[in-house]
Formats: C-alpha cells, structure tokens, sequence
C-alpha cells in the first residue's frame, strides 16, 4: 500500500501536493478540517470527572487505572486548590456508576500508592508509561497490599521467626524502590523473549519480593559491622544486581528469605562472601592487623563478662548449699531436743509413780 503524508494547509498558500495527496483526495478533504466541541468547566476537578466519565464508556476507551487515579488526584492537591483527596473521590463515588466507583481494593491501592516516595512513584510511572497499564506487571490487588509499604509493621514478625529475621525483613522506602525495579526488570526480561506478553504478578508473588528486597537492604548494614566494605561497591556488587534481576544474586536471596536459618551470616550468601574476601585480600596488612585486634580486644571483654556471670552464678549456688547445711544441722539438733525432752518426760512420770 502506498504511504500517505500530509501537511497542513496554512493562509500563506498550500504546499505542493504529494502524491498521496493525489491518490486518496477524500482522505485528504476530510483531514483539512478539525470540528472541536468546546465544553466550559468551573473547576479543574469537574473537568477531571468529566474524563473520567468518556473514559469509562468502554469501546477502545479504558477507565482510569490507579496511576492515572494517584495523579490526577496530585495535581488537584499540587496545583489545584483541592485539600483533601478523599472528598474528592466521595464526589465522584457519588455521581458515578456503581461498576466504575473507586473502592475496594482499587481505592486501597491509590491511598498507598499516592502515600509513595517521589522516587518509587517516578519509576512506577516511567515504566507503566513505556508499556501500558494493560501490559505491565501492576495491578489494583498487588499495589494494594500493605505488606510493600514501610508503615506496615507486622512484615517478617511471628512466632516461628528465628531471632534477627524481623529486622532483616523490615521493609524501608528504600527496599520500597528496589523492590519496584526488580519485578519491572523481570518483567522487562520477559517482554524482550517475544512470544505471549508477561501476566502480571500475583499479589503473592509481589509480597515475596517485598522481603526479599527489604534483606538486600538490611543485610548491608550487617555486612559494614563486620567490615568496612565501600557502600558504592555494594551498591554496585549487590543491591544493583538484584535491581536488574541478576539470577545468581535473586536466587541466593530467595533461598536465604525461604529457609529463615537461626544460624544465617552474611558469609551464608556466595555474593557477599566473596565481597567479603576480596575486601581482606586487597586491605593494607596494617588495616587487617587493627581489625584484628579490635576483634581479639571485644572476644576478650566477652570472655571476661562471660567468667564473671560464671563466678557469680557458682557463689549463689554455694551460698544456696551453705544455707541448706546450716538449716539441716539445726533441724537435727531440734529433733534431738525434742526426744531427749520426751524421754525426760517420761521417766520423771515412771519415777513419780
């Protein structure tokens, strides 16, 4: 088929006519022309409603999906004049269809998601804007678990949680933003295989990587107490690693978030180990001989603590001892008073008889 260009016609004269021009001269006529419909609205907030309403007439049109709920919700509040977002979406709960009313679990998901950092909510938007909300890995039930979010405070604690595992699995708005980028780096794996588009990602699925993130991120500061390994070759060795999807580092996180060991160290994890040794390895001698000694100053105080809890828990079980001869002594010689008296008794009876 022949391509069509066309050019606009202004008051200074029409260019000359291409040959689509003059191939489909119909097409041509019916394009020269655009008839607008101006609608007048009071406030930005109606003409905001009034969108939302053609979007949710269906056809090729789609209703707004929560990002387009969060911003538009933003703007309002930003620039807009608007001081509550919730009045905002009560007005439109109130003239709109019961199927395209935000509530439930949809409503859950814009509340936590305009509650975002700006740098989670950026990489959010740039990756739904290449893709499509249709064709992304988000959806209303993943985002609206509370579980992705840092006020939620019950991630990773149980009865069965070895101690150490809460704090590993504490979910910060850094883990936040990691955890963004490496179910859209997955995702965007996927994509580029071809084939069937990526489904997206269960609520579940979403939730795992939640604490999977929020260990790389605490594990670190466990890694620095250790040693003093440079945050920027962390960052780079570890935390950008599973950001883009590394399979060796996902897969060593997930393993060490599923089993939980009450015996886990940093030296538990392949990656860091490494890091680890290569960070001994390229240390001044004098550096390593100062770590040392640190080390063999502290393990010399515990010992010594140590020892004195165990000189004092033997005192309090001599003095227990101590305290219980003395207690059977001085029953013994009760109970030898108490016979000698009644054997006195008993013969100052028979002798007065």
């Amino acid at each position: 088929m022949e391509r069509l260009t066309c050019e606009c016609i202004g008051a200074s004269g029409s260019p000359p006519a291409p040959a689509g021009i003059e191939a489909h001269p119909k097409f041509h006529d019916s394009v020269k022309k655009i008839f607008c419909h101006s609608i007048f609205v009071s406030v930005r907030r109606a003409e905001m409603f009034y969108n939302f309403r053609v979007s949710c007439r269906g056809s090729i049109r789609r209703p707004p999906n929560v990002l387009t709920w969060v911003h538009s919700l933003e703007m309002l509040l930003k620039e807009h004049g608007e001081t509550d977002a919730a009045s905002v979406v009560r007005l439109w709960n109130a003239q709109a269809s019961e199927n395209n009313q935000l509530v439930g679990s949809k409503s859950v998901a814009v509340r936590l998601v305009i509650g975002m950092p700006e740098s989670a909510k950026h990489e959010l938007y740039s990756y739904v804007a290449a893709v499509s909300w249709d064709n992304c890995p988000w959806s209303e039930d993943s985002l609206g678990s509370k579980k992705l979010y840092p006020s939620d405070k019950s991630v990773g604690k149980g009865a069965k949680t070895p101690k150490g595992w809460p704090e590993r699995l504490s979910v910060s708005e850094e883990s936040l933003v990691l955890m963004i980028k490496h179910v859209q780096a997955n995702h965007a794996k996927f994509r580029s295989l071809g084939g069937c588009a990526p489904k997206k990602d269960t609520r579940q699925t979403v939730e795992e990587v939640a604490l999977m993130s929020a260990f790389v991120i605490n594990v670190v500061v466990e890694v620095q107490a250790l040693m003093p390994l440079a945050s920027d070759k962390i960052k780079v060795s570890w935390i950008d690693k599973f950001a883009e999807g590394d399979s060796r580092v996902s897969t060593e996180v997930m393993m060490a978030v599923a089993e939980r060991s009450s015996s886990f160290t940093c030296r538990c994890i392949a990656t860091l180990c490494e890091m680890m040794d290569q960070h001994t390895k390229d240390a001044p001698h004098g550096a390593s001989l100062s770590v040392e000694a640190s080390r063999l100053e502290d393990s010399l105080w515990d010992l010594q603590l140590n020892q004195m809890k165990h000189d004092f828990q033997q005192f309090r079980v001599f003095r227990r001892r101590l305290d219980n001869f003395f207690s059977g002594v001085e029953h013994i010689k009760l109970e030898w008073r108490k016979k000698a008296f009644d054997q006195n008794n008993k013969a100052c009876a028979r002798g007065a008889s």
